[in-house]
């Protein structure tokens, strides 16, 4: 087809090798059948992103309807200074940033695993929290609620056969505030409220 028919509508048979920028603008649906009954690989060599998604409508930007027992989603990236996923100033205020919801088909699963077998002997930590204003003194930094009999536990597994100083739960708190005249600070390190009392016990309680 020439230049002015493709530029007033027409049908494209057979395969479209585009070398270059493919621009689509207008109100009405962009369909591409190979995306439902094939394979879509994305090859990009330049410094750009490789598929950019603009949602300006109110609507879901992303969706990914996985009806068989496979990953959703994988990631497979060489990056070794750069994150791997990564969400970066979100404007959410009373949202979830990462939101998991009604995972009750689990049975031996987990909702969230994080694993490392790294042998390096560097000082890292695998799992970071942090609360970076002071003025955020509503902010809880880790809340786990429990509604079942089981522990939150540690398990320390420790098999160093030389010197060695282990210790399974640390708690560093540092309260480096001048407290004003006329003012009371008090500063826990650990607090216990256990309360296991009820009107109802009809048997022993430890």
């Amino acid at each position: 087809s020439s230049e002015s028919g493709l530029s007033s509508g027409g049908t494209i048979s057979g395969d479209l090798t585009i070398d270059g920028e493919l621009t689509v603008s207008g109100t009405g649906a962009f369909a591409y059948t190979e995306v439902v009954t094939g394979d879509m690989k994305i090859t990009n060599a330049y410094a750009t992103a490789g598929l950019e998604i603009e949602q300006d409508g109110l609507g879901t930007a992303l969706i990914v309807n996985q009806d068989t027992n496979r990953n959703s989603i994988q990631i497979d990236t060489l990056s070794t200074g750069y994150s791997a996923l990564q969400i970066a100033n979100p404007a959410t205020t009373v949202g979830n940033i990462v939101g998991i919801y009604g995972c009750d088909s689990l049975t031996a699963g987990r909702i969230l695993y994080l694993e490392s077998g790294s042998s390096s002997p560097n000082a890292r930590k695998l799992v970071d929290i942090v609360n970076d204003n002071a003025a955020a003194v509503g902010a809880i930094p880790l809340f786990i609620q429990q509604d079942s009999t089981e522990p939150v536990t540690i398990d320390h597994n420790l098999t160093a056969t030389t010197t060695d100083t282990a210790t399974s739960l640390y708690i560093d708190f540092d309260a480096t505030g001048i407290t004003a005249s006329g003012q009371t600070a008090t500063n826990i390190g650990l607090d216990l409220d256990i309360n296991s009392e009820s009107v109802t016990h009809v048997g022993t309680v430890n």
